[in-house]
């Protein structure tokens, strides 16, 4: 009988210490990210978190993909520049017969006209990236990409007047074909040029590299949050606090009753067998 009585403590209480450790476990889910601790495990309000998560890598993506083609349509005319400056230091050489002067000075001509052709053209959506439109060559207008939730989280795309008015060639080279005597002077302009447009692909490097570290900082959050809500498995977190309470009580009840049947067990042998008092 007292055998019964202890292996049915015992059994019970093996039971409650798995139960109430299964309890500690849901109970405690979560709460090594710094970010979802701090909303007391409550599941909607974690997954209405992991989704703004979401929104800001969605809007990040977007920030990188028009820096992307602005920084892409920039080196591309970078590249013209460089073709511009080559040619214009053999037409200032004096060397040429008049007739190779004037097709220099066409060639040049027809890739100052692709500059301004790269700046009607580039667009994310329908924002004008080189330029304000497609009708209007005055600079472009800053893009602000939302990043987070306060009016502090976001970022904003450079303003660049990238076509031939803006870099001070329209007249020298797109409307008038250069000349040999035109060509010292329009040599400095593609200079100041080209280091205008170097210094704005840097800055929109910069702006992907930072864009960049944002998305890959948001992928990692939601990659551990998403792990983070599948081992909540929708938890009641009121209920496993009562469960883990009532699992605690039989614990303890059933020590004290494990604890009594050894007391009575002890006092029927010392009644049985006085040598034992």
């Amino acid at each position: 009988m007292f055998d019964m009585i202890i292996n049915s403590s015992l059994a019970t209480q093996a039971q409650m210490t798995t139960n109430i450790n299964k309890s500690l476990l849901k109970i405690s889910t979560g709460s090594k990210n710094s970010d979802i601790s701090k909303f007391n495990n409550n599941l909607v309000e974690i997954q209405t978190y992991n989704k703004s998560m979401q929104h800001s890598l969605k809007n990040t993506n977007q920030a990188i993909a028009f820096n992307q083609l602005m920084y892409n349509d920039l080196r591309e005319q970078q590249n013209i520049l460089n073709q511009i400056h080559s040619k214009l230091i053999l037409l200032n050489n004096g060397a040429l017969s008049q007739n190779e002067g004037d097709a220099l000075g066409s060639q040049i001509q027809d890739l100052a006209e692709k500059i301004d052709y790269i700046a009607n053209e580039g667009k994310y959506g329908d924002t004008y990236y080189l330029q304000e439109n497609a009708t209007s060559n005055n600079a472009s207008d800053t893009r602000f990409f939302q990043l987070g939730k306060t009016p502090q989280d976001f970022n904003e795309t450079i303003s660049v007047r990238s076509n031939t008015t803006g870099y001070n060639l329209e007249a020298g080279l797109k409307n008038n074909a250069p000349t040999s005597q035109t060509a010292a002077n329009q040599l400095t302009s593609v200079e100041s040029a080209l280091e205008t447009i170097s210094n704005s692909i840097s800055q929109v490097h910069n702006n992907i590299s930072i864009l960049q570290d944002f998305a890959n900082e948001f992928q990692e959050k939601i990659i551990a949050n998403n792990a983070i809500i599948a081992n909540i498995d929708n938890v009641d977190y009121a209920y496993e606090q009562e469960q883990y309470t009532n699992f605690k009580n039989i614990h303890q009840a059933s020590l004290f009753s494990m604890k009594k049947a050894n007391a009575l067990q002890s006092s029927i042998l010392r009644l049985l067998d006085p040598q034992l008092n």
